[in-house]
Formats: C-alpha cells, sequence, structure tokens
C-alpha cells in the first residue's frame, strides 16, 4: 500500500518539533551542577576556591570534616556564596597526602593521645623544647605542632631560637592565620584549653599544611 506523502511530511515534521522542543528545555539537575562546586579537599583554602568559582557559582558543597581557611571564609564572604557540608561528598584524602617535614609532638605525660595521628611524647617542656629545636635547626622545610599543658612558656623557650616561628593558637581559625601569614613552624596549643575535637583540628591542619616558609621581611638571626 503506497504512503501518502502528506502524511509522511506531517510525521517528519512532527518528530522534528519534538526534538527541537527537546534540545531547547532546559536541565535542571545540569544547572544546579552549575551554579555549586563541590570540594572533596579536607582543606580548603582561598587559592583552591580562587581557582574554581565562576560568576555563575553559588554554592560550595564540602565534605564532612573540611576545614575552610580564613582566606576561604573571605573568598565566600566577597562573593556571596553559601557553604553546606554534605555526607555525600567523600574527602579526598589521598589528594593532600601528609607531609613527613611536620611532626606531632605531646609535650609532657598528662597530654591525652590522639587516636589516629603518629606522634611522640616528651616528659616535660625542656626536653620538647631541645627535641623539636633539633628538628627544626636541621630541616628548614619542618614544622611541628605540638600539644602542651604550658603552651605559651613553651612557645616562649622554644622562640629563643632564631629559625623558630612558633605561635600559640586556641582554635583552628588562628592555627590557620599563623601558618599562612606567619609562616610559623612551630604551633603550640592546650589540649586541656581547647578540648578534644579542637586539638584534632588544629592537629589536622598544621599536618595536611605545605612546609612552612618564612616571610620575606622576616629577620634572618644574622644581623
Amino acid at each position: 500500500m503506497p504512503s501518502d506523502p502528506n502524511l509522511v511530511e506531517q510525521i517528519v515534521a512532527a518528530v522534528e518539533r519534538r526534538l527541537e522542543a527537546g534540545l531547547s528545555e532546559p536541565a535542571g539537575p545540569a544547572e544546579e551542577v552549575v551554579n555549586e562546586i563541590i570540594c572533596r579537599e579536607l582543606i580548603v583554602t582561598g587559592e583552591l576556591l580562587a581557582g574554581r568559582i565562576s560568576p555563575e557559582v553559588r554554592l560550595v558543597r564540602i565534605s564532612a570534616g573540611a576545614i575552610l581557611t580564613p582566606t576561604a571564609q573571605e573568598l565566600v564572604e566577597k562573593n556571596e556564596l553559601t557553604v553546606t557540608v554534605d555526607a555525600k561528598v567523600s574527602a579526598a584524602r589521598d589528594s593532600q597526602p601528609v607531609p613527613a617535614d611536620w611532626k606531632l609532638l605531646l609535650a609532657d605525660p598528662d597530654v591525652p593521645v590522639l587516636n589516629g595521628y603518629v606522634s611522640e611524647r616528651s616528659e616535660g617542656i625542656h626536653e620538647a623544647v631541645s627535641r623539636l629545636h633539633d628538628w627544626l635547626s636541621g630541616d628548614i622545610s619542618a614544622g611541628v605542632v605540638v600539644l602542651s599543658t604550658d603552651p605559651h612558656r613553651l612557645a616562649c623557650l622554644a622562640n629563643r631560637r632564631p629559625e623558630v616561628r612558633g605561635a600559640v593558637v586556641s582554635d583552628v581559625g588562628e592555627a590557620s592565620r599563623v601558618l599562612e601569614r606567619l609562616g610559623a613552624n612551630l604551633v603550640v596549643a592546650c589540649p586541656l584549653a581547647v578540648g578534644t575535637w579542637m586539638s584534632r583540628q588544629i592537629v589536622e591542619i598544621c599536618l595536611t599544611a605545605a612546609p612552612p616558609e618564612s616571610p620575606i621581611d622576616w629577620p634572618n638571626g644574622k644581623s
């Protein structure tokens, strides 16, 4: 039975209209992806965000346990972004290997062990200071995070050496600032004052930090 040419043309026209309509329809899920970025890193820095943010981005999704550094927080506020912790975003721990240059030292017997971290223990402040001086004088890219029940005294004693750039911190934001702006190679915190959870956050950001570098205007100790 011969085909009706008019019917064939009508069918072709209908198919073309449907295809055109399908291609022009907005894709809801795709638009949501364009408007957001997913950060799987444990430490989200301003430099990292700056490389990913576009004018369309309105939402930043981070993994549970991730830390936004102060520079990242400033960038979020400047661009009026919304940050949400998404349990479905798995942290890419392998993308940020822990540098061997950073060490964790428990400065006295009263400091509890942090499970999941490799640490060394000293029997008191003077032994701790002597040990960290040996580490920092032997490697300019080394860093030490110390948990001590007397953090200010330890930092003062350690800072007698010109190669030491030590600071006492009370939270992870302060730790991030001294790492970024001071190039601190010694970060000291009191676990009894800040608590176990914050101690872990401070230790985490130090152990995942890049090798410390002194600021360009830092005294070299030779004058």
